[in-house]
C-alpha cells in the first residue's frame, strides 16, 4: 500500500511539473526562432528583362509573403483578362462571404453585400491600397469561389516553378502554411512583366498609381472623395520606382518587392522582414540603386533567378520583433571597449534611429557583407559635440537645415572589419550619398569615448556616466584633432 501511495504521488508531481516545464520550453523555442529570424534578411535583385540576378541574398529562405500574395491574385485576373473570360470594365455584385471573409485587423475597402464594382477598380484598390476584401471579391469573379481560387494561385505558382510556394488564400493574412520566397517572388513579378506588362504597357497603373479616390461619407452625411495614397513608400522615395506591391504582417514584418526604370533598364528588388514601411523602402531604394550599378559595371551573379535554390528551413514567425517589441541593434561605448580590433565605421548621420537602422543594414547587404558584420553593427543616438569630433557635424547641419528634430542626430556603426572591407563599405556609401568614415583599430578607443555609455531608451541620448581616468585622457588627447579615414583616404 505504501509502495502504491509513492508511486500515485511522483506520477502527481509529474503532472503538475508539466505545465510549468511547457511554459519554460515553448517561450524558449520562440526566443531562439526569433534570433533566428533577426540573423536572416532575404533580399533580391534581378533584372526583369532577362531575369538575371545581381545581387542575392538569403534568397531561398522561406518567408511569410503577406500582402505580396496579392501578387498572385493579380496575375490570375490578368490571366482571365488576357484569356477573354472577364473584362476589366465588367462588374460583379459583392458577396455576403466577401464581407464576412476579411479577417480583423486587415485593411479593406468596406465594401457591403449587394454593392456592385468593377473588375479594373478592384484591381486598382487591391494593388494600390491592398485591401483585402478586394481580393476576395476578384477570387468569386474568376473562379466562382474562394477555394477554387487559391486552388488555381498554386496551380500557378507550381507552373511558374515557385516551388517553395504555397497560398492558402487570396490576401495574405496570417496562416502558418502560406509562405514563399524572395526568389519565387522574384519569379511571380518576371511573369507578371513578360506575360502582360510588356505587352499591355497600359496595365503598368494597376501598380504604379500614386493614390486613388475614393467615396466617403462625412459626419454631415455627404459624400465627398478622399485621396489615399498607394502604400509603397519607393514610389515617393524614388523617381525611378514604378510599381509594385506592399505586404505586412506581424509573423512576416514588412515586405517589398518593388521594380524600377533607368536607362531602359527595369529591375525588380524584394526584401522581406523589415521593421517599418519606410525601412522597407529605404532598404529597397539601396538595394535598387546598387543593381543600378552592377548593371552598368557588369557585375553581379550573372545567373538567372529560377538557378537560385530554395532552403529547407520553415518561415519565422517575427511577431515577437516587430509587434510585441521594437529590438533595434545598438552600439554603445562598452561594445567597442570590449574588444573591437578591426577597422571601424560609421554611418550618417541620419535624423532618427530607424531611419540609420534602414540605411546601414542597406549598405551591408548592397556591399554583400550583411554576414560578415551580422553581429557587429549597431545604431544610437549621439551629441552633437562628439558628431562634430568626427568630422560629420556640417552633413548634419545641412540635412537640420529648415527643420526641426526633437532629439539629436543617430548613427550607425560597424566595426572589426578588415581595412579593405571598411574601406570598400565607404565606397557605397559615397555612392549612396551617404556620409561615411572609415577609422582605423588605434582609433576604436576614441569612438568608443565619443559613443553613449549604455543603448538608448526611447530614443534618446543616455546620460554620460563617469568614465575611467585613461578613457578620459584619451578623449582629451584625441578630441583635439580627430582624422577620420575614408575610402579615398587611409
Amino acid at each position: 500500500m505504501l509502495v502504491m501511495a509513492k508511486r500515485v504521488l511522483k506520477l502527481f508531481m509529474q503532472a503538475a511539473a508539466l505545465p510549468v516545464l511547457l511554459m519554460i520550453v515553448l517561450p524558449l523555442s520562440g526566443i531562439v526562432q526569433h534570433a533566428q529570424a533577426r540573423d536572416a534578411m532575404p533580399a533580391l535583385v534581378f533584372n526583369m528583362h532577362n531575369g538575371e540576378v545581381l545581387l542575392a541574398h538569403d534568397a531561398g529562405r522561406r518567408w511569410h509573403p503577406a500582402s505580396l500574395t496579392k501578387l498572385m491574385t493579380a496575375w490570375l485576373v490578368m490571366d482571365a483578362v488576357a484569356r477573354g473570360q472577364l473584362s476589366f470594365d465588367d462588374e460583379t455584385v459583392i458577396s455576403a462571404e466577401v464581407v464576412r471573409g476579411v479577417e480583423r485587423g486587415a485593411a479593406k475597402y468596406g465594401v457591403k453585400p449587394g454593392d456592385r464594382m468593377t473588375i479594373g477598380r478592384m484591381l486598382t484598390f487591391l494593388m494600390v491600397r491592398s485591401d483585402a476584401d478586394m481580393a476576395l471579391a476578384l477570387a468569386e469573379a474568376v473562379a466562382g469561389n474562394v477555394p477554387a481560387f487559391v486552388q488555381r494561385m498554386n496551380q500557378a505558382a507550381r507552373r511558374l516553378g515557385m516551388t517553395a510556394t504555397r497560398f492558402t488564400n487570396p490576401h495574405g493574412m496570417h496562416h502558418p502554411q502560406q509562405v514563399s520566397t524572395a526568389r519565387d517572388m522574384a519569379l511571380l513579378a518576371r511573369a507578371i512583366y513578360t506575360r502582360f506588362l510588356s505587352r499591355q504597357p497600359q496595365w503598368w497603373r494597376f501598380f504604379s498609381l500614386r493614390e486613388v479616390e475614393k467615396p466617403v461619407r462625412l459626419k454631415n452625411g455627404k459624400i465627398t472623395l478622399a485621396k489615399l495614397k498607394n502604400r509603397n513608400h519607393l514610389l515617393f522615395m524614388m523617381p525611378e520606382a514604378n510599381g509594385m506591391k506592399t505586404g505586412f504582417i506581424c509573423a512576416s514584418g514588412f515586405n517589398l518587392l518593388a521594380t524600377a526604370y533607368r536607362d531602359g533598364v527595369l529591375l525588380g528588388a524584394v526584401v522581406f522582414g523589415r521593421r517599418s514601411a519606410y525601412n522597407r523602402a529605404s532598404v529597397a531604394r539601396i538595394l535598387l540603386q546598387e543593381g543600378f550599378r552592377r548593371h552598368q559595371a557588369r557585375q553581379g551573379l550573372r545567373i538567372p533567378v529560377s538557378r537560385l535554390r530554395n532552403e529547407a528551413l520553415p518561415a519565422p514567425d517575427l511577431t515577437h520583433g516587430i509587434c510585441r517589441t521594437r529590438v533595434l541593434p545598438q552600439v554603445h561605448a562598452g561594445m567597442l571597449e570590449a574588444g573591437a580590433t578591426g577597422w571601424s565605421v560609421v554611418l550618417g548621420p541620419f535624423a532618427s534611429p530607424m531611419r540609420a537602422v534602414a540605411a546601414t543594414q542597406g549598405m551591408l547587404l548592397a556591399a554583400d557583407m550583411f554576414d560578415r558584420a551580422a553581429d557587429t553593427h549597431g545604431i544610437t543616438r549621439i551629441s552633437e559635440a562628439a558628431l562634430q569630433r568626427l568630422g560629420m557635424h556640417e552633413r548634419w547641419q545641412q540635412l537640420r537645415r529648415g527643420k526641426r528634430y526633437r532629439n539629436g542626430p543617430a548613427i550607425g556603426v560597424v566595426w572589426n572589419l578588415p581595412e579593405q572591407l571598411a574601406t570598400a563599405l565607404c565606397r557605397h556609401a559615397v555612392v549612396q550619398d551617404i556620409g561615411c568614415n572609415a577609422m582605423a583599430p588605434e582609433d576604436s578607443a576614441m569612438l568608443a569615448a565619443l559613443l553613449p555609455p549604455a543603448p538608448m531608451t526611447k530614443g534618446k541620448v543616455p546620460k554620460p556616466r563617469p568614465r575611467p581616468a585613461t578613457l578620459i585622457r584619451q578623449r582629451a588627447a584625441a578630441s583635439a584633432s580627430i582624422v577620420p579615414t575614408t575610402a579615398a583616404g587611409r
